[in-house]
């Protein structure tokens, strides 16, 4: 039973209440009818709820809750959507309060709302606000604050979510026209939101499960502004407008990494794109939902790689560096004077590439070939300096064209070609420049490109490029020390040799080292020659004999094996001479010995060389020359001795056989001297006393002559006589002849 005074509370409320009712009904379209058990709920209320609130009880329930509940829904029915859902699920038109008596009982009626009150529906459709008897007038702000679960529906989106979609469509919509601007492809975005909720856990559900419109909006921004960015490059647009062919975006969230990365390998670890059929996925995980959407496009050209044999990555490289190597190109094109085109099977080369080369570099494949040629022509710029590489390259470079290889393994590599460094190399192919590698020095030292220049623009084998560069950057040198010999010789000489003769001549072993360095070699030579000349010339009888001898003035070179050597000339090192052949000087020397003591090949033979007349070579007469004034020396003392002029002669060819014989080969003046120095000396002591030399006067009338000669007859070591007017005879057996020379004139005085 209601006292008086919560009667008159009760009724001077309703003013109020009816107020509230008719904002509500503005405000939903709906006119609710308000019912309050106003005893019951008096009944209800604990002892100090009656203290505090008893007389105010149509205040408290009329006002304080009916009023922000009012607020509340002026608020949630902003929205059409939810407004709607109102008229649909308030179908009793009632509102009801209730005062739920058990704690216990408050999160098993409803689990959404506050601690201290909320709104709630029933079966029936009646609007109920509701408080904890324990609560009873407490934060009555909070009544409606759980609209948007009131009246969320029975679907799988609730009302919040479906009014976020709502909200966000335009949004969507704005982004949609702003990819079709920038791919030229009108995307339509369909999505099952009810499936993305499902698959959600619940922390992420709790965080964004009713904001899934706002979400799409997340990921599609990002998605414009990375479209907006590559396709500026045509070919990207092209793939996209080729590839998404469903004109759809679609959005699907896998439950687990697992399946994430099952689908595909690529992409960032948050989020990412794929082409399925046509349509285009914003793809993520459960667990990542959210996270970084930011990735979602960063793995465009592997979304539109397009043909897995080649795909968008390595086309966008190669259109990229197009322009560079057609750069690259011209600048080769003028450095070496041949309009060089660049061929590459790129789509073959991408699928050949070894998985270590392909995840590093695969998808450069353009910088890759743009790196093999600048250095390529860098290595070939500076081997062109020198005016033989560069004819090399125009007379061989037929068919103007550079290609790149790369072989399958190292065993394919040097099968085709034995020269080149392990990484890469240059090689004519039909007068095509091959750039090639190997599988696993794929984008290696590249720098080592043009390193076998020689051997790849070598030409003929029998006559190598190498070669011939040597012999030009030595021409100069060598024309050196030909003017050095002129200086010791007074020869202006020729040198002439048989480069590509000598070069077939040059034993395996030899030619390793030398074969490519014959103009050095031959340089090394004639410095030799040069040497020897400067000091063997600086005696005049042999420097005539050079004048007297090389009559063609020309200096040559042969290469012999070393029997023909030998049955040539038996002198000389067996490193090597030189002989003059019909006027001409010629350096020889053993195949075997090719470029060892090369300052032997004049030094040790340079007489023998030059030896002129056999019956007295050029040695002899150089020792006769060289011990003229010892013997001068010797005639002289003779001469005082006796009182008398004498002069000293003999048969100096007659000499040479007979010396050599007895070992002592072209040493004529010294041996004349020998024995001239004996004869001085027993003639002065025979002289010695007035008597001997009186004795001796008196066998020479006139000048006096020393006369030498080989005589079979002779006795002892060596034999004088006084023979025909005014000559002293000395007469030596050929087998005596060097052997005891002191006796030389000890029998002259048993003949006076």
């Amino acid at each position: 039973m209601l006292r008086l005074i919560q009667k008159r509370n009760i009724r001077e409320s309703l003013p109020k209440q009816a107020e509230l009712l008719q904002q509500l009904q503005e405000t939903t379209g709906i006119a609710f009818a308000y019912e309050v058990d106003f005893e019951g709920l008096v009944g209800s209320l604990s002892a100090d709820s009656l203290s505090s609130y008893g007389d105010r009880i149509g205040t408290v329930v009329n006002e304080w809750y009916l009023d922000p509940f009012v607020r509340a829904m002026k608020r949630f029915c902003e929205n059409p959507m939810q407004r709607e859902a109102v008229h649909e699920m308030a179908s009793a038109r009632r509102i009801r309060f209730n005062v739920v008596q058990n704690d216990a009982d408050w999160p098993k009626m409803q689990s959404h709302g506050g601690n201290y009150c909320r709104t709630r529906l029933d079966q029936s459709g009646v609007v109920i606000l509701e408080c904890k008897k324990s609560t009873f007038c407490s934060n009555v702000d909070n009544v409606g604050d759980n609209l948007a679960q009131v009246f969320a529906g029975s679907g799988p989106l609730s009302l919040n979510c479906r009014v976020d979609i709502e909200k966000n469509q335009p949004r969507i919509n704005e982004i949609l026209e702003e990819i079709a601007q920038t791919t030229g492809v009108h995307f339509t975005f369909e999505v099952d939101y009810p499936s993305i909720l499902a698959a959600l856990p619940n922390e992420r559900k709790s965080d964004y499960g009713e904001r899934l419109g706002e979400v799409c909006v997340w990921y599609l921004e990002p998605m414009a502004s990375r479209f907006k960015y590559v396709c500026s490059d045509n070919l990207k647009k092209e793939s996209v407008i080729e590839l998404c062919t469903g004109k759809k975006i679609s959005f699907h969230v896998f439950p687990n990494e697992k399946e994430y990365r099952k689908a595909a390998a690529w992409g960032s670890s948050y989020c990412r794109c794929r082409l399925v059929d046509g349509t285009l996925y914003i793809e993520t995980r459960a667990d990542t939902f959210c996270s970084n959407v930011s990735d979602v496009l960063d793995c465009f050209d592997d979304c539109f790689a397009g043909n897995a044999a080649f795909p968008l990555a390595v086309r966008t490289n190669l259109q990229e560096y197009g322009p560079k190597i057609e750069e690259t190109l011209q600048d080769l094109r003028s450095a070496t004077g041949v309009e060089f085109e660049f061929e590459c099977d790129y789509a073959g080369l991408y699928a050949i590439l070894p998985a270590s080369v392909k995840s590093s570099y695969g998808d450069r494949l353009g910088e890759m070939m743009h790196s093999y040629l600048e250095s390529l022509t860098r290595g070939l710029k500076y081997k062109i300096d020198n005016p033989l590489r560069k004819e090399a390259i125009q007379e061989l470079c037929t068919a103007k064209k550079i290609t790149f290889r790369m072989f399958p393994n190292a065993a394919e590599y040097k099968k085709a070609c034995s020269f080149g460094g392990s990484y890469c190399r240059i090689r004519l192919v039909d007068g095509v420049l091959a750039m090639e590698t190997k599988d696993d020095s794929m984008y290696s030292n590249i720098d080592y490109i043009a390193d076998c220049f020689d051997d790849c623009f070598a030409g003929s084998p029998d006559f190598p490029l190498t070669l011939r560069v040597n012999m030009a950057e030595h021409q100069e040198k060598i024309n050196e020390v030909i003017d050095e010999i002129e200086e010791h010789t007074g020869i202006k000489f020729e040198f002439e040799c048989d480069y590509p003769g000598l070069f077939k001549a040059i034993p395996a072993d030899r030619k390793r080292d030398y074969g490519n360095r014959l103009g050095e070699t031959c340089m090394w030579y004639l410095q030799a020659v040069s040497r020897a000349f400067s000091y063997k010339c600086q005696n005049a009888l042999r420097k005539e004999a050079v004048v007297e001898l090389c009559t063609a003035k020309r200096i040559g070179f042969a290469l012999l094996d070393k029997n023909e050597y030998k049955k040539l000339a038996p002198w000389g090192s067996s490193y090597g001479r030189c002989r003059v052949v019909d006027g001409v000087l010629v350096i020889e020397v053993p195949a075997d010995n090719f470029c060892s003591n090369v300052d032997e090949v004049l030094s040790s033979c340079f007489d023998n060389t030059f030896m002129g007349d056999a019956n007295f070579p050029l040695a002899a007469r150089v020792d006769v020359a060289e011990y003229q004034s010892q013997r001068d020396a010797d005639i002289e003392k003779i001469s005082n001795a006796i009182g008398k002029p004498f002069t000293f002669e003999t048969d100096w060819s007659a000499l040479t056989k007979l010396l050599e014989t007895r070992g002592y080969p072209s040493r004529h003046g010294e041996a004349m001297h020998w024995y001239l120095e004996a004869l001085a000396s027993n003639v002065e002591r025979l002289c010695a006393d007035e008597l001997g030399k009186e004795a001796m006067a008196e066998k020479f009338p006139t000048d006096g002559v020393v006369r030498f000669v080989e005589d079979k007859t002779a006795t002892g070591y060596a034999q004088t006589a006084f023979v025909a007017p005014n000559v002293l005879l000395i007469k030596v057996h050929p087998e005596k002849m060097c052997s005891n020379v002191s006796e030389t004139g000890s029998d002259l005085e048993k003949q006076l």
